[in-house]
């Protein structure tokens, strides 16, 4: 029988593999910052849409790594690997002017990834409180010129 730590990992790697085929099929290469979040926002809709058994198992596993350092060792770097590309994508968009000059990339991506972790525990949103939740998350970041009234 594996043990704890095999089955943990294994489950890791069916997820990173599952998230890895998804950017797969949406290829970012050539588009700004505005429009990877969008396919970010995109990516994550499908998710939970055709995939709620992963976010599931992600979401508990996540939450276990707060308790467990076994799982945590396995779990994190999943975890700080979306956030990191996050970060990247704001600082992208600094350059590419899709984003506010004064946004602060890590905290972006900190308040972007907690408000899609969190919608992942909660599996009472309805696909508009999840879309009005995006669209707010967006407003947050464009430059002020950007904003529709």
């Amino acid at each position: 029988m594996p043990s704890k730590e095999a089955l943990i990992a294994l489950v890791a790697e069916s997820i990173r593999a599952d998230f890895r085929a998804q950017s797969l099929r949406h290829p970012r290469d050539g588009k700004t910052a505005l429009q990877q979040l969008h396919m970010e926002f995109d990516d994550f809709r499908e998710s939970v849409h055709d995939m709620p058994e992963l976010i599931i198992i992600l979401t508990e596993l996540i939450e276990r790594a707060r308790r467990d350092a076994v799982v945590a060792e396995i779990m994190l770097p999943v975890y700080w690997f979306w956030r990191n590309q996050i970060t990247d994508l704001f600082r992208l968009g600094l350059t590419d002017g899709s984003f506010r000059s004064d946004l602060d990339p890590e905290a972006a991506a900190m308040i972007t990834t907690g408000a899609l972790s969190d919608c992942w525990r909660h599996s009472t949103h309805s696909q508009s409180d999840l879309d009005r939740m995006l669209a707010e998350l967006e407003r947050a970041f464009l430059p002020p010129n950007t904003l529709q009234g």
